[in-house]
């Protein structure tokens, strides 16, 4: 048997290894799915089932996808504007697809993962604006670059700058909001 190497998550994503070839067979056991992707998250894989991966993984995503049924019946019962649909269908997705990926591991999955990450971010940073052609057309972009560009970590760098971005947004929003109440609180 080939000594499989073990690929961690930091040096995938800084370098992109993927783990060796071995015919879709780790630690004796054949996968279900085939060949995994380069990033072995953080439990063991096939541990609790023969056909899903990363199971714990692959459960927790249902957060998301009840996040996103919730927030489209608030959208509907408030009668909120098209842009809040729009990011709980993502949230929908980010989740099925984030599920897929972990119980397969497979590259599709990964890239579908991925691209859902990243729209989420990009429609709550752009979610302020009244127009949304802005954040479509970030969205469109994010997408194919993640798919189409390989050459360097496209995906990881956008994450984490949009990340930083909306995070810096939300704490700004936050605190004038809070100084809002104060002044309300005063004059009342």
């Amino acid at each position: 048997m080939v000594e499989e190497e073990k690929v961690g998550l930091l040096e995938a994503l800084l370098v992109g290894m993927e783990k060796t070839d071995d015919g879709g067979v780790e630690n004796g056991k054949t996968r279900f799915w085939g060949k995994a992707t380069g990033i072995n998250w953080c439990e063991n894989d096939y541990e609790q089932s023969e056909y899903v991966a990363e199971f714990w993984n692959t459960i927790t995503n249902l957060g998301f996808v009840i996040v996103g049924f919730y927030g489209l019946y608030l959208c509907w019962k408030l009668k909120l504007p098209a842009r809040f649909s729009a990011l709980s269908y993502c949230l929908i997705g980010l989740g099925l697809t984030s599920g897929f990926f972990h119980a397969t591991l497979l590259w599709s999955g990964q890239k579908l993962d991925e691209s859902f990450e990243n729209v989420v971010l990009v429609l709550l940073y752009h979610s302020d604006s009244t127009s949304q052609k802005i954040a479509s057309i970030h969205s469109l972009v994010v997408v194919l670059g993640i798919f189409l560009i390989t050459a360097f970590l496209f995906c990881e760098i956008h994450l984490i700058g949009i990340a930083i971005l909306t995070l810096t947004k939300v704490r700004r929003e936050a605190a004038l909001a809070q100084l809002r109440v104060g002044e309300n609180i005063r004059l009342g």
